[in-house]
């Protein structure tokens, strides 16, 4: 991990946690906002006006649902205008419509008001979904942003003190030595399982233009999560048996390469047929190298990878430990890899 790229990362996480820190703030406020207004007391209204008005600018259109009504606090009659307490009722246009409905003019209602400030009210209180669905819209950004602070801190530790081996776990075993070459680890994977959820299906609820009730988007929910437990399991299990693992056999004499790089199962070399071991590169369509691959090289010409990694100091570390422990030549040069 190279300082010079750990320095424009730095200055656009700072860009992208700031963006985001401030939509997780306002979101926080409507949370906090809603959950005072499980304490408000209700009181009869009468709904004023009731219609759907929409809102074009540069970002598009939106629909808010005007509502508001009046109500009789200890003899003064006071007139709100939101439906939910915190920001303002803005939504697709079905979502508008629906609260509309709900509230047609003329029509008695219940109102709840705020004990300590009677003029403040709200049409419903408590949760209505909306909240959940923000926080939901906002994991995936979330995600990014800590784990691009993650990326930092390790690069940072990374150049400080670099680990044996690339940092690929080595293990002690009567066998030999196994090297644990997974290509993401489980705590990514639930990460990316979650996130790819959430992303997914904030845009479905949306594009679905529906009022959201609590209970709907608490599904939508325990599926992300349902989906990160099962990829953590499932790529726990898969490091836990050893199928990617590379074991350097003690008799040396052999070699156990894992399933790794598109190998079924594990193929066992004899180590007098490695000639040698160096790093391919992967091209992205930019021509800029995005993979490095080490990779062994058979005295028949044959190339058999081992593992594919962004990181190439994390790759080229992990092949002069590798080159060491099988007496290997260093490499005249890297090879491209399509």
């Amino acid at each position: 991990m190279k300082k010079a790229a750990v320095k424009p990362m730095i200055f656009f996480a700072l860009i992208w946690g700031g963006m985001t820190l401030l939509f997780d703030v306002m979101t926080a406020r409507d949370f906090l906002l809603r959950l005072a207004s499980q304490r408000f007391q209700p009181v009869s209204c009468t709904i004023l006006e009731s219609k759907v008005v929409e809102h074009s600018d540069s970002d598009g259109t939106s629909y808010e649902a005007k509502i508001s009504f009046s109500y009789s606090v200890d003899g003064r009659v006071f007139e709100a205008h939101r439906v939910y307490a915190g920001s303002g009722d803005s939504a697709g246009r079905g979502r508008a419509r629906g609260l509309v409905d709900l509230f047609p003019v003329g029509s008695q209602a219940m109102a709840y008001y705020n004990p300590s400030d009677p003029e403040d009210a709200v049409l419903r209180k408590g949760f209505s979904g909306d909240e959940l669905f923000h926080l939901l819209f906002m994991t995936p950004f979330n995600l990014v942003a800590v784990g691009l602070w993650v990326w930092i801190m390790h690069a940072r530790r990374f150049a400080k003190h670099p680990p044996l081996a690339g940092g690929a776990k080595i293990i002690e075993t009567k066998e030999g030595k196994r090297v644990r070459l997974p290509t993401i680890r489980p705590i990514f994977a639930a990460a990316i399982a979650f996130g790819g959820v959430c992303f997914i299906s904030a845009f479905v609820v949306a594009l679905k233009d529906e009022y959201m009730s609590v209970p709907y988007i608490s599904l939508v929910w325990a599926a992300a999560f349902g989906a990160a437990v099962w990829a953590w399991r499932w790529r726990r299990r898969r490091e836990s048996s050893g199928s990617e693992d590379m074991v350097l056999l003690a008799d040396g004499k052999s070699v156990t390469l894992p399933q790794t790089c598109g190998r079924k199962s594990s193929v066992t070399i004899d180590r007098d047929n490695i000639a040698g071991l160096d790093v391919s590169l992967v091209f992205d369509s930019y021509k800029r190298p995005s993979q490095f691959v080490p990779t062994l090289i058979m005295r028949n010409g044959e190339r058999l990878q081992l593992v594919s990694w962004a990181d190439e100091d994390r790759a080229s570390r992990f092949s002069d430990w590798l080159r060491g422990e099988l007496q290997l030549p260093p490499p005249k040069i890297s090879t491209p890899s399509n």
